[in-house]
């Protein structure tokens, strides 16, 4: 794709003159049909990494039947089996929601934006896939999908490091396109604010349901016998360790949240300090 990125093929317009199916660089007759894609600005859909990204995503494709071990499926302890497949039935859950999300914006976006297009493409995949391989966990072994809403075997190790790269791309892509969209225009950061207030509302909803935090209570230590102890400790551990990531990605974005966000950064342990890049002022 950096390759064929010359001339007119590799100019990425602010404002595409024409709203056509047309790939962009080719010549447009002045009577085609207008689309009417309302994402036609580069500020709504760009990233400078979105080209790199695509590469990397085309090349770690992965098969969520042929890559991953499931003969060497160990048999679990119930309880342990039981909490697997809780939290995999809220991964698969959530893993179609991210599939869901990118796909709405798909037809709305200009063609001339084709590559941050088929990054998506490629996003939408890698989330079927994730919600593939879930499925497959929480069936089988026998323990099947239990109530919709960390790793005990190599297995499932496996599973979710494979996951997390494809997860790690989609962040980097989100990441970097909030700043690109910052940087083109300062006054959309508040809106971009008002939208993580209402999204942070619902991440502590969700990652104080009891269904989730007791399931990876339980998966943390390896079992019933040392939750109290180790289990519900961990999981506190794990929430400010993703927290942490997520404040420190919008400082990245040029989205500093710690003095305005409600997650209860006192609670968790989190100095606000530590999110920020070295030699930011408070």
């Amino acid at each position: 794709m950096l390759d064929i990125a010359v001339g007119s093929y590799g100019e990425v317009p602010e404002h595409p003159v024409h709203r056509s199916m047309a790939p962009r660089g080719a010549d447009v007759a002045p009577d085609t049909v207008d689309m009417g894609y309302i994402l036609n600005a580069k500020t709504d859909v760009w990233s400078d990494n979105v080209v790199e990204l695509y590469e990397e995503a085309v090349a770690r494709q992965w098969s969520a039947t042929r890559d991953i071990p499931w003969g060497e499926l160990q048999e679990l302890p119930d309880d342990v089996e039981h909490a697997m497949c809780q939290l995999c039935t809220v991964l698969t859950e959530v893993e179609m929601i991210a599939a869901d999300l990118p796909a709405k914006w798909m037809w709305r976006m200009s063609h001339d934006f084709i590559e941050a297009k088929m990054f998506l493409c490629m996003q939408i995949m890698d989330e079927a896939r994730h919600a593939e391989v879930f499925r497959k966990r929480a069936l089988s072994n026998g323990g099947g999908l239990l109530i919709s809403r960390t790793a005990p075997t190599d297995v499932e190790k496996r599973i979710l490091r494979m996951c997390m790269q494809d997860e790690a791309r989609h962040v980097a892509y989100g990441t970097m396109h909030l700043r690109y969209a910052i940087e083109k225009d300062p006054d959309v950061a508040e809106e971009i604010h008002e939208a993580l207030d209402h999204g942070e509302s619902v991440l502590i909803d969700f990652g104080s349901a009891p269904d989730i935090s007791s399931a990876l209570a339980m998966l943390l230590p390896g079992g019933a016998d040392d939750i109290e102890k180790k289990g519900f400790p961990l999981a506190q551990k794990l929430s400010k360790k993703q927290l942490t990531s997520y404040l420190a990605r919008c400082e990245r974005a040029g989205i500093s949240r710690p003095e305005r966000t409600t997650i209860p950064l006192d609670l968790l342990g989190i100095d606000p300090e530590s999110i920020r890049p070295a030699g930011v002022a408070t």
